[in-house]
This record gives C-alpha cells, sequence and structure tokens, in this order.
C-alpha cells in the first residue's frame, strides 16, 4: 500500500513532509511520487492545494538540473497536440501512444483508490493521535499523582465548554 504524503510549502520555499517528520528537496518529492506514494502538497499560509503546480515546477526544475532542455520546435508540437497546454499533451500521448511495456511495473490507481489510501492514512492519523494523548495523559497523571481517570475525567471537564461553544456555533449555523 503507498504512503500518502501531505506536505506543507512554506514562504521561504522549503517543503515539510509530514511522513518524513522534516524538510524534503523536489527530488525527494519525485521519487516518492514516482514509488507510488500519493502526494498533497499545501501552501502553509493559505492551506491551498497547489500539487499540481508544484509537481510540474519541480519536473522542470530537474530538466533544467539535468540539461535536457526542450526545444522550440518540441515546445511548438507539446502545443498543437495538447491544445496549447503541457496536461493536454499528457493526455494525447497516453491517449495516442501505446506506454504498455514503459509502465508496466507502475500502479496506477482510481480515484476511488486514491480516495480510500486518503481516508485510511487520516484513519492511521487519528489511532497515532489517541495513542499520543493517552500516553500524555497517563503521565500528566504519574506527575499529578492522580488515577488515569480522575486525569480523564479533568479533561474531559475542560474540553467541555469548547465542545459546547462548538456546538452553538454549529446550532446558529
Amino acid at each position: 500500500m503507498p504512503n500518502h504524503r501531505k506536505m506543507k510549502k512554506y514562504s521561504n520555499r522549503k517543503i515539510y513532509d509530514n511522513l518524513e517528520k522534516g524538510y524534503v528537496d523536489s527530488r525527494e518529492v519525485l521519487d516518492f511520487l514516482e514509488i507510488g506514494d500519493l502526494i498533497e502538497i499545501f501552501d502553509n499560509r493559505t492551506h491551498q492545494d497547489i500539487t499540481e503546480d508544484q509537481l510540474y515546477r519541480f519536473l522542470a526544475y530537474q530538466d533544467v538540473e539535468s540539461h535536457h532542455r526542450i526545444t522550440q520546435n518540441e515546445y511548438r508540437a507539446i502545443l498543437k497536440l495538447g491544445k496549447g497546454s503541457l496536461s493536454g499533451f499528457v493526455r494525447y500521448i497516453f491517449d495516442n501512444v501505446d506506454l504498455s511495456e514503459h509502465l508496466s511495473n507502475i500502479k496506477f490507481y482510481s480515484d476511488e483508490e486514491m480516495e480510500s489510501i486518503k481516508i485510511e492514512a487520516i484513519e492511521k492519523q487519528k489511532r497515532e493521535e489517541e495513542v499520543r494523548m493517552k500516553m500524555f495523559l497517563e503521565r500528566e497523571a504519574r506527575e499529578r499523582g492522580l488515577t488515569k481517570e480522575e486525569e480523564i475525567a479533568e479533561w474531559e471537564k475542560s474540553i467541555e465548554p469548547k465542545r459546547a461553544d462548538s456546538f452553538h456555533i454549529l446550532n446558529l449555523l
């Protein structure tokens, strides 16, 4: 099963990978994509999904670094066959060229499979958060000399006003 990688792009152009728990560069992002991981990149300030834009940039940057430049004639062909866009050109290639021998070892996911991968990753993240919260509560209980049940009851009291506020706001909508 592929990993679902949610990444944040900061204004200083650094990209933080939540799965790696650290910063990654454009080549690493493309490597993750190539091995089959699901990539999502969000702008840290606006929370907008910028995945497609970033992947385009990363691919173009790799071309510049590898000195494999596209000639003007190749750009003309891309524009003509792609009806004015690079994504149209890629669709044209996939629709009209038999790539099976070149792509036989690549797993393509349907929209449903992609959604399933996202849901599974979110559920895993929630389970991990619950374990961390449980460990935190147990440590707090030990430090304060409370039983685990007393600490949980105290924590629930502290979040009850927040729940009530959220419930009130939802009812206003």
